[in-house]
């Protein structure tokens, strides 16, 4: 089992902790299907468009979708796929959509699956495709390209795990001592991580059946492109599949990201750019970078709930929250990039095991890397754009918990205050109108001190209507 595991990790890097469950998908294989085709452009009846936006996350990461009441019979595959599509809210772009999973009983149905995959999946707490899943699991088995958006923790793992398991098979048998695994049959690993390889040039690509790109909204660097570009056209085989997952993918990446695919299904999960509704989140006025300070001070006083991931905008300011909160006593540490791979790999451990209560990070820990118990994400600087926001909340809230996140700002962040303010709301989170209309105001402390003028004259005058009721 492990030894097949280690066949897969070209390109990028595995965990087994953290995979331990997904390395048992790897003893079998699923057969391809195509499953019930479904009309072009649908999304719960209705067309899609580049800019659409679409359903709630999953409860749960690790399979359980939300609940939804069943899917009306009505014997018609088209009906009964935009049917289902509409419960889950999810929405597609593209011809010839299979149809989404009703649930894993179905995919269990297929002939040729052995049952050892179905108890395995089961045993790792599988029990229902989340929105992502339903959808993106026919796609890869019918062998089309897809463009997945869905909010952080919302099962993406997964959707793109299993139909690589019928890949997987024929690699698996030829695993012995001496193999050369510089010959590649699955590719899996986010832009960065593709672009390295390409760097390299030690891996023979020419085989590789199967590529999957995980943070594709990193796409919008040219260079990145480019190199992303070099390792598919590496990848020579004809009927070779490429899926792209994100949970962020701005307009200009996607057009990016369907340059470099043939024909690819968007499937978007949740609302275009949203955080994880499973997350309640608020904003603080510190005032200053010592009201910066003061408040996450009071927080972890006050009892907030750890493990908490705390970030900031730089390996600098990394290291100095860290040693300040070492100096007040807390448990803490902190990861950047220009520490080792050794010594990140140790904090995390640390972090992962409640050795460290407080992990501070730059926004490298934002991407990809899973930490299923955090309670609380604090925003100790204040992120330079809404998609960096929606990854560093997305640390929280995952595999169907619930999750904090607490974001400081101050006067100087105005310029991006309105816009994280916007994702906020949209995931229900109560936001003060004055913040949606930054553009015309000054300052924050202006339209703050407006606000609170409104709130003192609205009591006093319904003060002062009570009063004059009594008398």
């Amino acid at each position: 089992m492990a030894e097949v595991f280690k066949a897969l990790r070209t390109g990028t890097s595995f965990n087994k902790k953290r995979f331990g469950c997904d390395i048992a998908v790897f003893h079998s294989r699923l057969t391809d299907s195509n499953g019930a085709a479904a009309q072009p452009d649908i999304g719960g009846g209705a067309t899609s468009t580049a800019a659409d936006v679409a359903s709630e996350s999953s409860k749960r990461d690790s399979g359980a979708a939300a609940a939804v009441e069943p899917a009306v019979r009505t014997h018609d595959p088209l009906e009964e796929a935009n049917v289902l599509r509409k419960q889950h809210r999810i929405r597609v772009l593209g011809a010839d959509v299979p149809a989404p999973l009703e649930d894993f009983e179905e995919l269990w149905g297929r002939k040729g699956l052995p049952k050892r995959l179905r108890r395995s999946v089961a045993a790792c707490g599988f029990l229902d495709p989340t929105p992502i899943q339903r959808q993106a699991i026919p796609l890869l088995l019918a062998g089309r390209e897809v463009l997945a958006v869905a909010p952080t923790g919302s099962g993406k793992t997964l959707a793109f795990l299993l139909p690589l398991v019928a890949r997987a098979w024929r690699m698996a048998r030829r695993v012995a001592a001496g193999t050369d695994f510089s010959r590649v049959d699955i590719l899996l690993g986010t832009p960065l991580r593709l672009a390295r390889l390409a760097r390299a040039r030690r891996a023979d690509l020419a085989k590789v059946r199967d590529v999957v790109c995980d943070e594709a909204d990193q796409l919008l660097s040219a260079a990145l492109l480019a190199q992303v570009d070099r390792v598919l056209a590496a990848c020579r085989r004809p009927d070779k599949v490429a899926a792209f997952f994100s949970a962020t993918l701005p307009e200009g990446a996607e057009e990016l990201a369907r340059s470099l695919l043939a024909a690819p299904v968007r499937i978007t999960v949740g609302e275009r750019g949203g955080a994880a509704p499973s997350v309640a989140q608020r904003l603080v006025y510190v005032g200053s970078e010592a009201g910066r300070r003061l408040a996450l001070r009071e927080m972890l006083a006050g009892g907030l709930a750890p493990p908490v991931l705390v970030f900031v905008a730089s390996q600098q300011r990394a290291a100095a929250l860290h040693g300040q909160l070492l100096a007040e006593g807390v448990r803490a540490d902190s990861i950047s990039a220009e520490q080792g791979a050794a010594a990140r790999e140790a904090a995390v451990a640390r972090f992962r095991s409640g050795a460290t209560w407080v992990l501070v990070a730059t926004d490298l820990v934002a991407r990809g890397m899973d930490f299923v118990g955090v309670s609380t994400v604090v925003n100790y600087d204040f992120p330079q754009s809404p998609v960096e926001y929606v990854h560093r909340v997305g640390r929280t809230g995952r595999a169907g918990r619930s999750g904090e996140a607490v974001t400081l700002y101050t006067d100087a962040d105005a310029g991006q205050l309105r816009r994280v303010a916007n994702v906020m709301r949209a995931a229900d989170n109560p936001i003060p109108d004055w913040m949606l209309h930054l553009g015309k105001a000054p300052t924050v402390a202006k339209q703050r001190d407006r606000d609170r003028r409104k709130r003192k004259t609205a009591r006093v005058g319904a003060t002062g209507e009570s009063l004059a009721e009594d008398a």
